[in-house]
């Protein structure tokens, strides 16, 4: 196991379980063993023990009733299955205790402060994950895809495409290659597996040009916007994702590329190795938790280590930032509850925020956090939201 892997997520529910006090004997004797038998996380575990305990003494020192809300995770952590611990429970129950600082405040994003909150208004900018998106074809004509049910098939450009019971598409062999296009609208996410069967999670607002088989020499698409790539392995053929600020080149190997317009431009890399090549200077080689960020005003490209997690988590239904800006954080949110967000007043947009928060959850809940974090009101006319200072 590369020693950058991240620290998996229900390793960390029970370093949660066992700083708070909140860990039996078998859940202890199951960490104990996990921790001996991989000494190469022993510095990301310290990280994260030392997360930990910074949140605690944050809450205290900022006099909020962060303990309670604290217990409350871990006892609905530790009331779910001692027997198997699925990393999909730890992100419904929990998502990852981060601490945030906001004009000296503290914003916890859990489901246990999301059911504090009051009633939420009848006409609630609510999100439920959707599966919708827009094929369409070398000719130019489009089909929409939420019409299509599970299991169906149809037959396109001389390939068969199957939409599978995890809302997938599929393609079988090509009589003749051609290129589709994937759109994916504000508010969806969608899945696709392309003809050599490398998996592509599309998030909001993007778009993907794909052939519908791949040449003999190597395997390319266009993107722009967000995706998740699972590329599966071929030493003859590589892979490459070309985006409006760079291109990727990998065999086969786990990665997050995000190049929305007038946007930053990051590739994440999860596991394997991939090259980045933004022209304006010599491609890099990433290894697993490094990222490629694209400067665009001072045109290069900053190589960063981060985790992962916080750039992936899009595709396992989670909102995940760090230390991010609400000018940032608004555009992501424009993008998923399909709103405009502007600010009343500019300087709010300079503020930071560390959080998670489930993807279905209404967009009043996050909002409502925040002003309870900080001197922040919100004002929503139709479908825009308008932030200000109280």
């Amino acid at each position: 196991m590369d020693k950058k892997d991240n620290l998996p997520e229900d390793i960390l529910r029970l370093l949660i379980g066992r700083e708070t006090g909140n860990l039996d004997s078998k859940e202890q004797a199951c960490l104990d063993a996990w921790q001996n038998n991989n000494p190469q996380f022993k510095e990301e575990t310290g990280e994260y023990i030392r997360l930990i305990h910074q949140t605690k003494a944050l809450g205290r020192a900022r006099k909020v009733d962060k303990e309670k809300a604290w217990h409350t995770i871990s006892r609905r952590v530790n009331e779910k299955s001692r027997q198997s611990f699925d990393r999909r429970i730890f992100l419904k129950v929990a998502a990852i205790m981060l601490p945030l600082i906001i004009a000296s405040a503290w914003l916890y994003f859990s489901q246990s402060s999301m059911d504090t909150l009051t009633e939420q208004p009848k006409d609630a900018l609510a999100s439920v994950r959707q599966s919708r998106a827009t094929l369409v074809l070398s000719g130019g004509k489009s089909i929409e895809l939420d019409g299509m049910s599970s299991a169906a098939e149809m037959q396109m450009d001389g390939v068969t495409i199957t939409r599978d019971k995890k809302d997938q598409i599929r393609y079988g062999d090509a009589e003749a290659i051609s290129t589709h296009s994937l759109l994916v609208p504000r508010g969806s996410e969608f899945q696709l597996v392309l003809p050599d069967g490398s998996k592509v999670f599309l998030n909001s607002g993007s778009r993907l040009d794909y052939p519908t088989g791949f040449d003999s020499d190597q395997r390319r698409v266009y993107l722009s916007g967000e995706a998740h790539f699972e590329v599966v392995t071929d030493p003859n053929r590589p892979f490459i994702v070309s985006t409006p600020s760079m291109e990727i080149t990998v065999k086969g190997t786990s990665f997050n590329i995000m190049d929305y317009e007038g946007e930053r431009a990051e590739a994440t890399l999860v596991q394997g190795i991939i090259l980045v090549d933004a022209g304006a200077q010599p491609a890099v080689v990433l290894s697993p938790g490094q990222q490629a960020r694209w400067d665009t005003p001072a045109g290069k490209l900053e190589i960063r280590q981060v985790n992962v997690n916080d750039f992936t988590s899009w595709i396992r239904g989670v909102f995940t930032f760090r230390d991010m800006k609400l000018e940032e954080l608004a555009l992501r949110l424009e993008r998923w509850y399909d709103v405009e967000i502007s600010f009343a007043d500019p300087a709010i947009a300079d503020m930071r925020f560390t959080g998670a928060m489930e993807k279905d959850k209404p967009l009043e809940n996050l909002l409502a956090l925040i002003m309870k974090s900080a001197n922040i009101d919100f004002e929503q006319k139709d479908e825009q939201i308008i932030l200000r200072t109280k």
